[in-house]
């Protein structure tokens, strides 16, 4: 069971060369994510890999919705089985290493960063630059500056 679920949640190519995350973060995962939770991983690694967490406003019950799942079973799936203290942090997950890549790029360095965390999905710049400094230790304009040198 456990060689049949490392096979399936080996990043693929795309995801290693866009930065993107496959899943939870390095050491979180529990090797033991029952057999009934594999079908709904997947579902939601493919809902994810389309850019779902871009939606501005989303909630777990949105996320759900669209995997055709209840709300409680995905929040068990994101709290226990992947390591994500909460959903909001399972989001920045997502969202943060998008904002890197972005903030890294020459063509976008004229974009406000309140663009980008709208573009991402946050409602305002406070959760954004919390989250981002959380992650990375650095402002997301620090974070630019750093890279556009």
């Amino acid at each position: 069971l456990f060689l049949t679920y490392s096979a399936k949640t080996k990043p693929n190519l795309e995801q290693l060369k866009d930065g993107l995350p496959n899943s939870a973060p390095q050491g979180l995962v529990n090797a033991s994510i029952p057999v009934i939770f594999t079908s709904d991983l997947e579902k939601m690694r493919m809902l994810m890999a389309q850019q779902f967490y871009t939606q501005s406003n989303l909630t777990i019950g949105a996320l759900a919705e669209a995997l055709g799942m209840p709300e409680h079973r995905l929040r068990l799936l994101i709290n226990k089985h992947l390591g994500y203290q909460n959903f909001s942090v399972f989001l920045n997950h997502y969202r943060i290493p998008a904002a890197k890549i972005i903030l890294k790029n020459p063509d976008r360095a004229r974009l406000p960063v309140l663009s980008i965390a709208l573009e991402l999905g946050y409602g305002s710049i406070g959760p954004f630059n919390r989250a981002f400094k959380q992650t990375t230790g650095l402002t997301p304009s620090e974070f630019r500056k750093k890279f556009q040198n």
